[in-house]
């Protein structure tokens, strides 16, 4: 059985869920479409990130990246295709359910950033 090696997933990421706003009153915009309540589900999970295209670059003294990019972490039966990931401050949505290994020991989400002006 082929595992995934500890020393290999030596970033962190945050998985994120769209909850439900608990406030009926204030849980639609201007537009009557449901506000987006995006909430820490799995935090502080050892990840690879391993960018497809785009970019990673300096700026402003920290590291960003931009683009496309599959993140491998171990599997959790948790986690789909609705949920958001958080790496470095940059958050990604997924675009496809996560793939899931033979044996069930690691899972790679494909993922890719999300421009402010898209971000619901």
């Amino acid at each position: 059985m082929m595992g995934i090696a500890a020393g290999s997933l030596d970033q962190r990421i945050t998985i994120l869920q769209n909850m439900a706003v608990v406030d009926p009153e204030n849980s639609r915009d201007q537009m009557g479409q449901l506000i987006d309540n995006w909430q820490p589900f799995l935090t502080s999970i050892h990840a690879n990130v391993l960018f497809k295209n785009g970019s990673q670059f300096i700026s402003q003294s920290r590291e960003e990246a931009r683009g496309v990019a599959s993140i491998r972490i171990r599997y959790r039966a948790t986690i789909n295709a609705s949920m958001r990931v958080v790496h470095k401050g940059v958050t990604y949505k997924m675009l496809a359910p996560p793939l899931v290994s033979k044996c069930r020991t690691y899972m790679d989400m494909p993922v890719d950033t999300i421009s402010p002006e898209t971000e619901s």
